[in-house]
Order: C-alpha cells, then structure tokens, then sequence
C-alpha cells in the first residue's frame, strides 16, 4: 500500500508507515503487565487512545499518530514518562560522567566467568547509558560526543584514532565510526598480542606434542637436512 501523508511520516511512494509488525511486540508486552501497572495499562489503552497508542519500542511515529510537542513517540517514551521521576535522568547523568572503560559492569555468563574488559561491550554499554541518561544527542556537535567518549576510554586506543584521522587527512564522519574503529584497533591489538604468544620462533624452546627443538638442535631446518621430510 502506498501513501504519502500530510503528517510527514510515509515517504512518498513508499509502503504505508503504520507499524504493523512492531505493533504485534507492543500488544505481547502489555499482556504481562500485572497489579498497578496493569491498571495504569487499562487507563491509556482506551478507546480513545487506541490510534495514538504507541506500535514501536523507541521513540517513531507513526502514520496517523497525533504529532508530540516532546518528540516521544514510543513504548518506552511512554512507561518512562509515567513511572520515572524527574530526578531519575539527573542521578543517571551523574554516573554516566564517572563511567569509564576501567569501571563499567562486566557481564558474566552461563558458565559463571566474567567476561574480560573489552571495547565492543563498554560501546554497547555507554551507548546504553546515554540513551538512559537522555543524553544520545546531548553533547551536541561531534567535538562535544568524541571529547567526552575519549575521557572514558584507554590512551592507547585514543592515540590510535587520532593517528587514524591524520593519516586519513579526515575527521570521523560522527560517532558510530568512532566506535567502530575503537572496537577494531582493540581487536587488532588483541591478535598481535596473541600471536606473539603462539608458538614463538625465538626466546624460548617449545615442548609440545608434534614440536620439540632440543637445545643441540636449534636449527629449525636440521631435520630437512639430514634428508627427512
């Protein structure tokens, strides 16, 4: 079906902006509300409001939807705006300033180990917070978002992407390539430290099944010389 609505939200030609299939997740999550909240649900899903209820998780309005002076479109705009205090973002502001790579939360798994720090969890975490926080666009221009993002990570990966910059005569785009190259110089930093401590040429002598260089031998081409192949 194509539409090209007076309210902005369908591209012109382009399939109807009605949500459907989020819609259908919407409609699973508010089964589970129970006692107080269940009753605050019964409140705002009226018929009244049934066309203006949110079909998305995060804030996007839908085709038809009645326009927002906040901007706050979706299901989570909608619980956090009902059971969250004014002072909630506040509290939450000051602890996304003292987040850093060193102290945020480890996740543990199944098997009950922690997982080691690592740039691709703190990127999802701190992208997490700022979303918590209020604050996705809050620092403003690109400036603003890189410095505070460097403030919270390790020097070496900073001196990494600046050097990147440099040598590429180019500033990052905006801040989704700044994560993402942080998360691949970590990456590439991690494989060499690796592959140093697999299997070493020099240094030391190997003593493992299938390679062993006795010290009389130190030559790793004595065998093939003597004619073994």
């Amino acid at each position: 079906m194509n539409a090209a609505p007076g309210d902005n939200t369908t591209f012109a030609n382009g399939p109807l902006n009605d949500c459907s299939r989020s819609r259908r997740l919407i409609d699973a999550l508010k089964t589970k509300f129970i006692e107080m909240g269940r009753n605050w649900l019964l409140t705002q899903d009226t018929l009244e409001n049934i066309d203006n209820f949110p079909r998305t998780l995060y804030s996007h309005r839908f085709t038809g939807q009645r326009a927002k002076a906040n901007g706050r479109y979706g299901f989570i705009d909608l619980l956090e705006d009902q059971f969250l205090p004014k002072s909630f973002q506040q509290e939450k502001f000051r602890e996304l300033k003292q987040l850093n790579f060193a102290n945020y939360p480890l996740p543990v798994g199944r098997n009950g180990i922690r997982e080691s720090r690592n740039m691709r969890t703190f990127v999802w975490w701190y992208k997490t917070c700022l979303g918590i926080a209020g604050m996705l666009n809050g620092y403003g221009v690109m400036l603003n978002q890189k410095s505070e993002f460097f403030e919270k990570i390790p020097v070496d990966i900073i001196t990494k992407l600046n050097d990147w910059e440099v040598n590429n005569n180019r500033q990052f785009a905006n801040m989704e390539e700044v994560f993402d190259k942080a998360i691949e110089i970590e990456t590439s930093q991690m494989n060499i430290t690796m592959s140093r401590h697999i299997l070493p040429f020099t240094g030391q002598t190997q003593s493992i099944v299938g390679y062993h260089l006795q010290e009389t031998h130190t030559d790793p081409y004595w065998q093939n010389r003597r004619g073994l192949r």
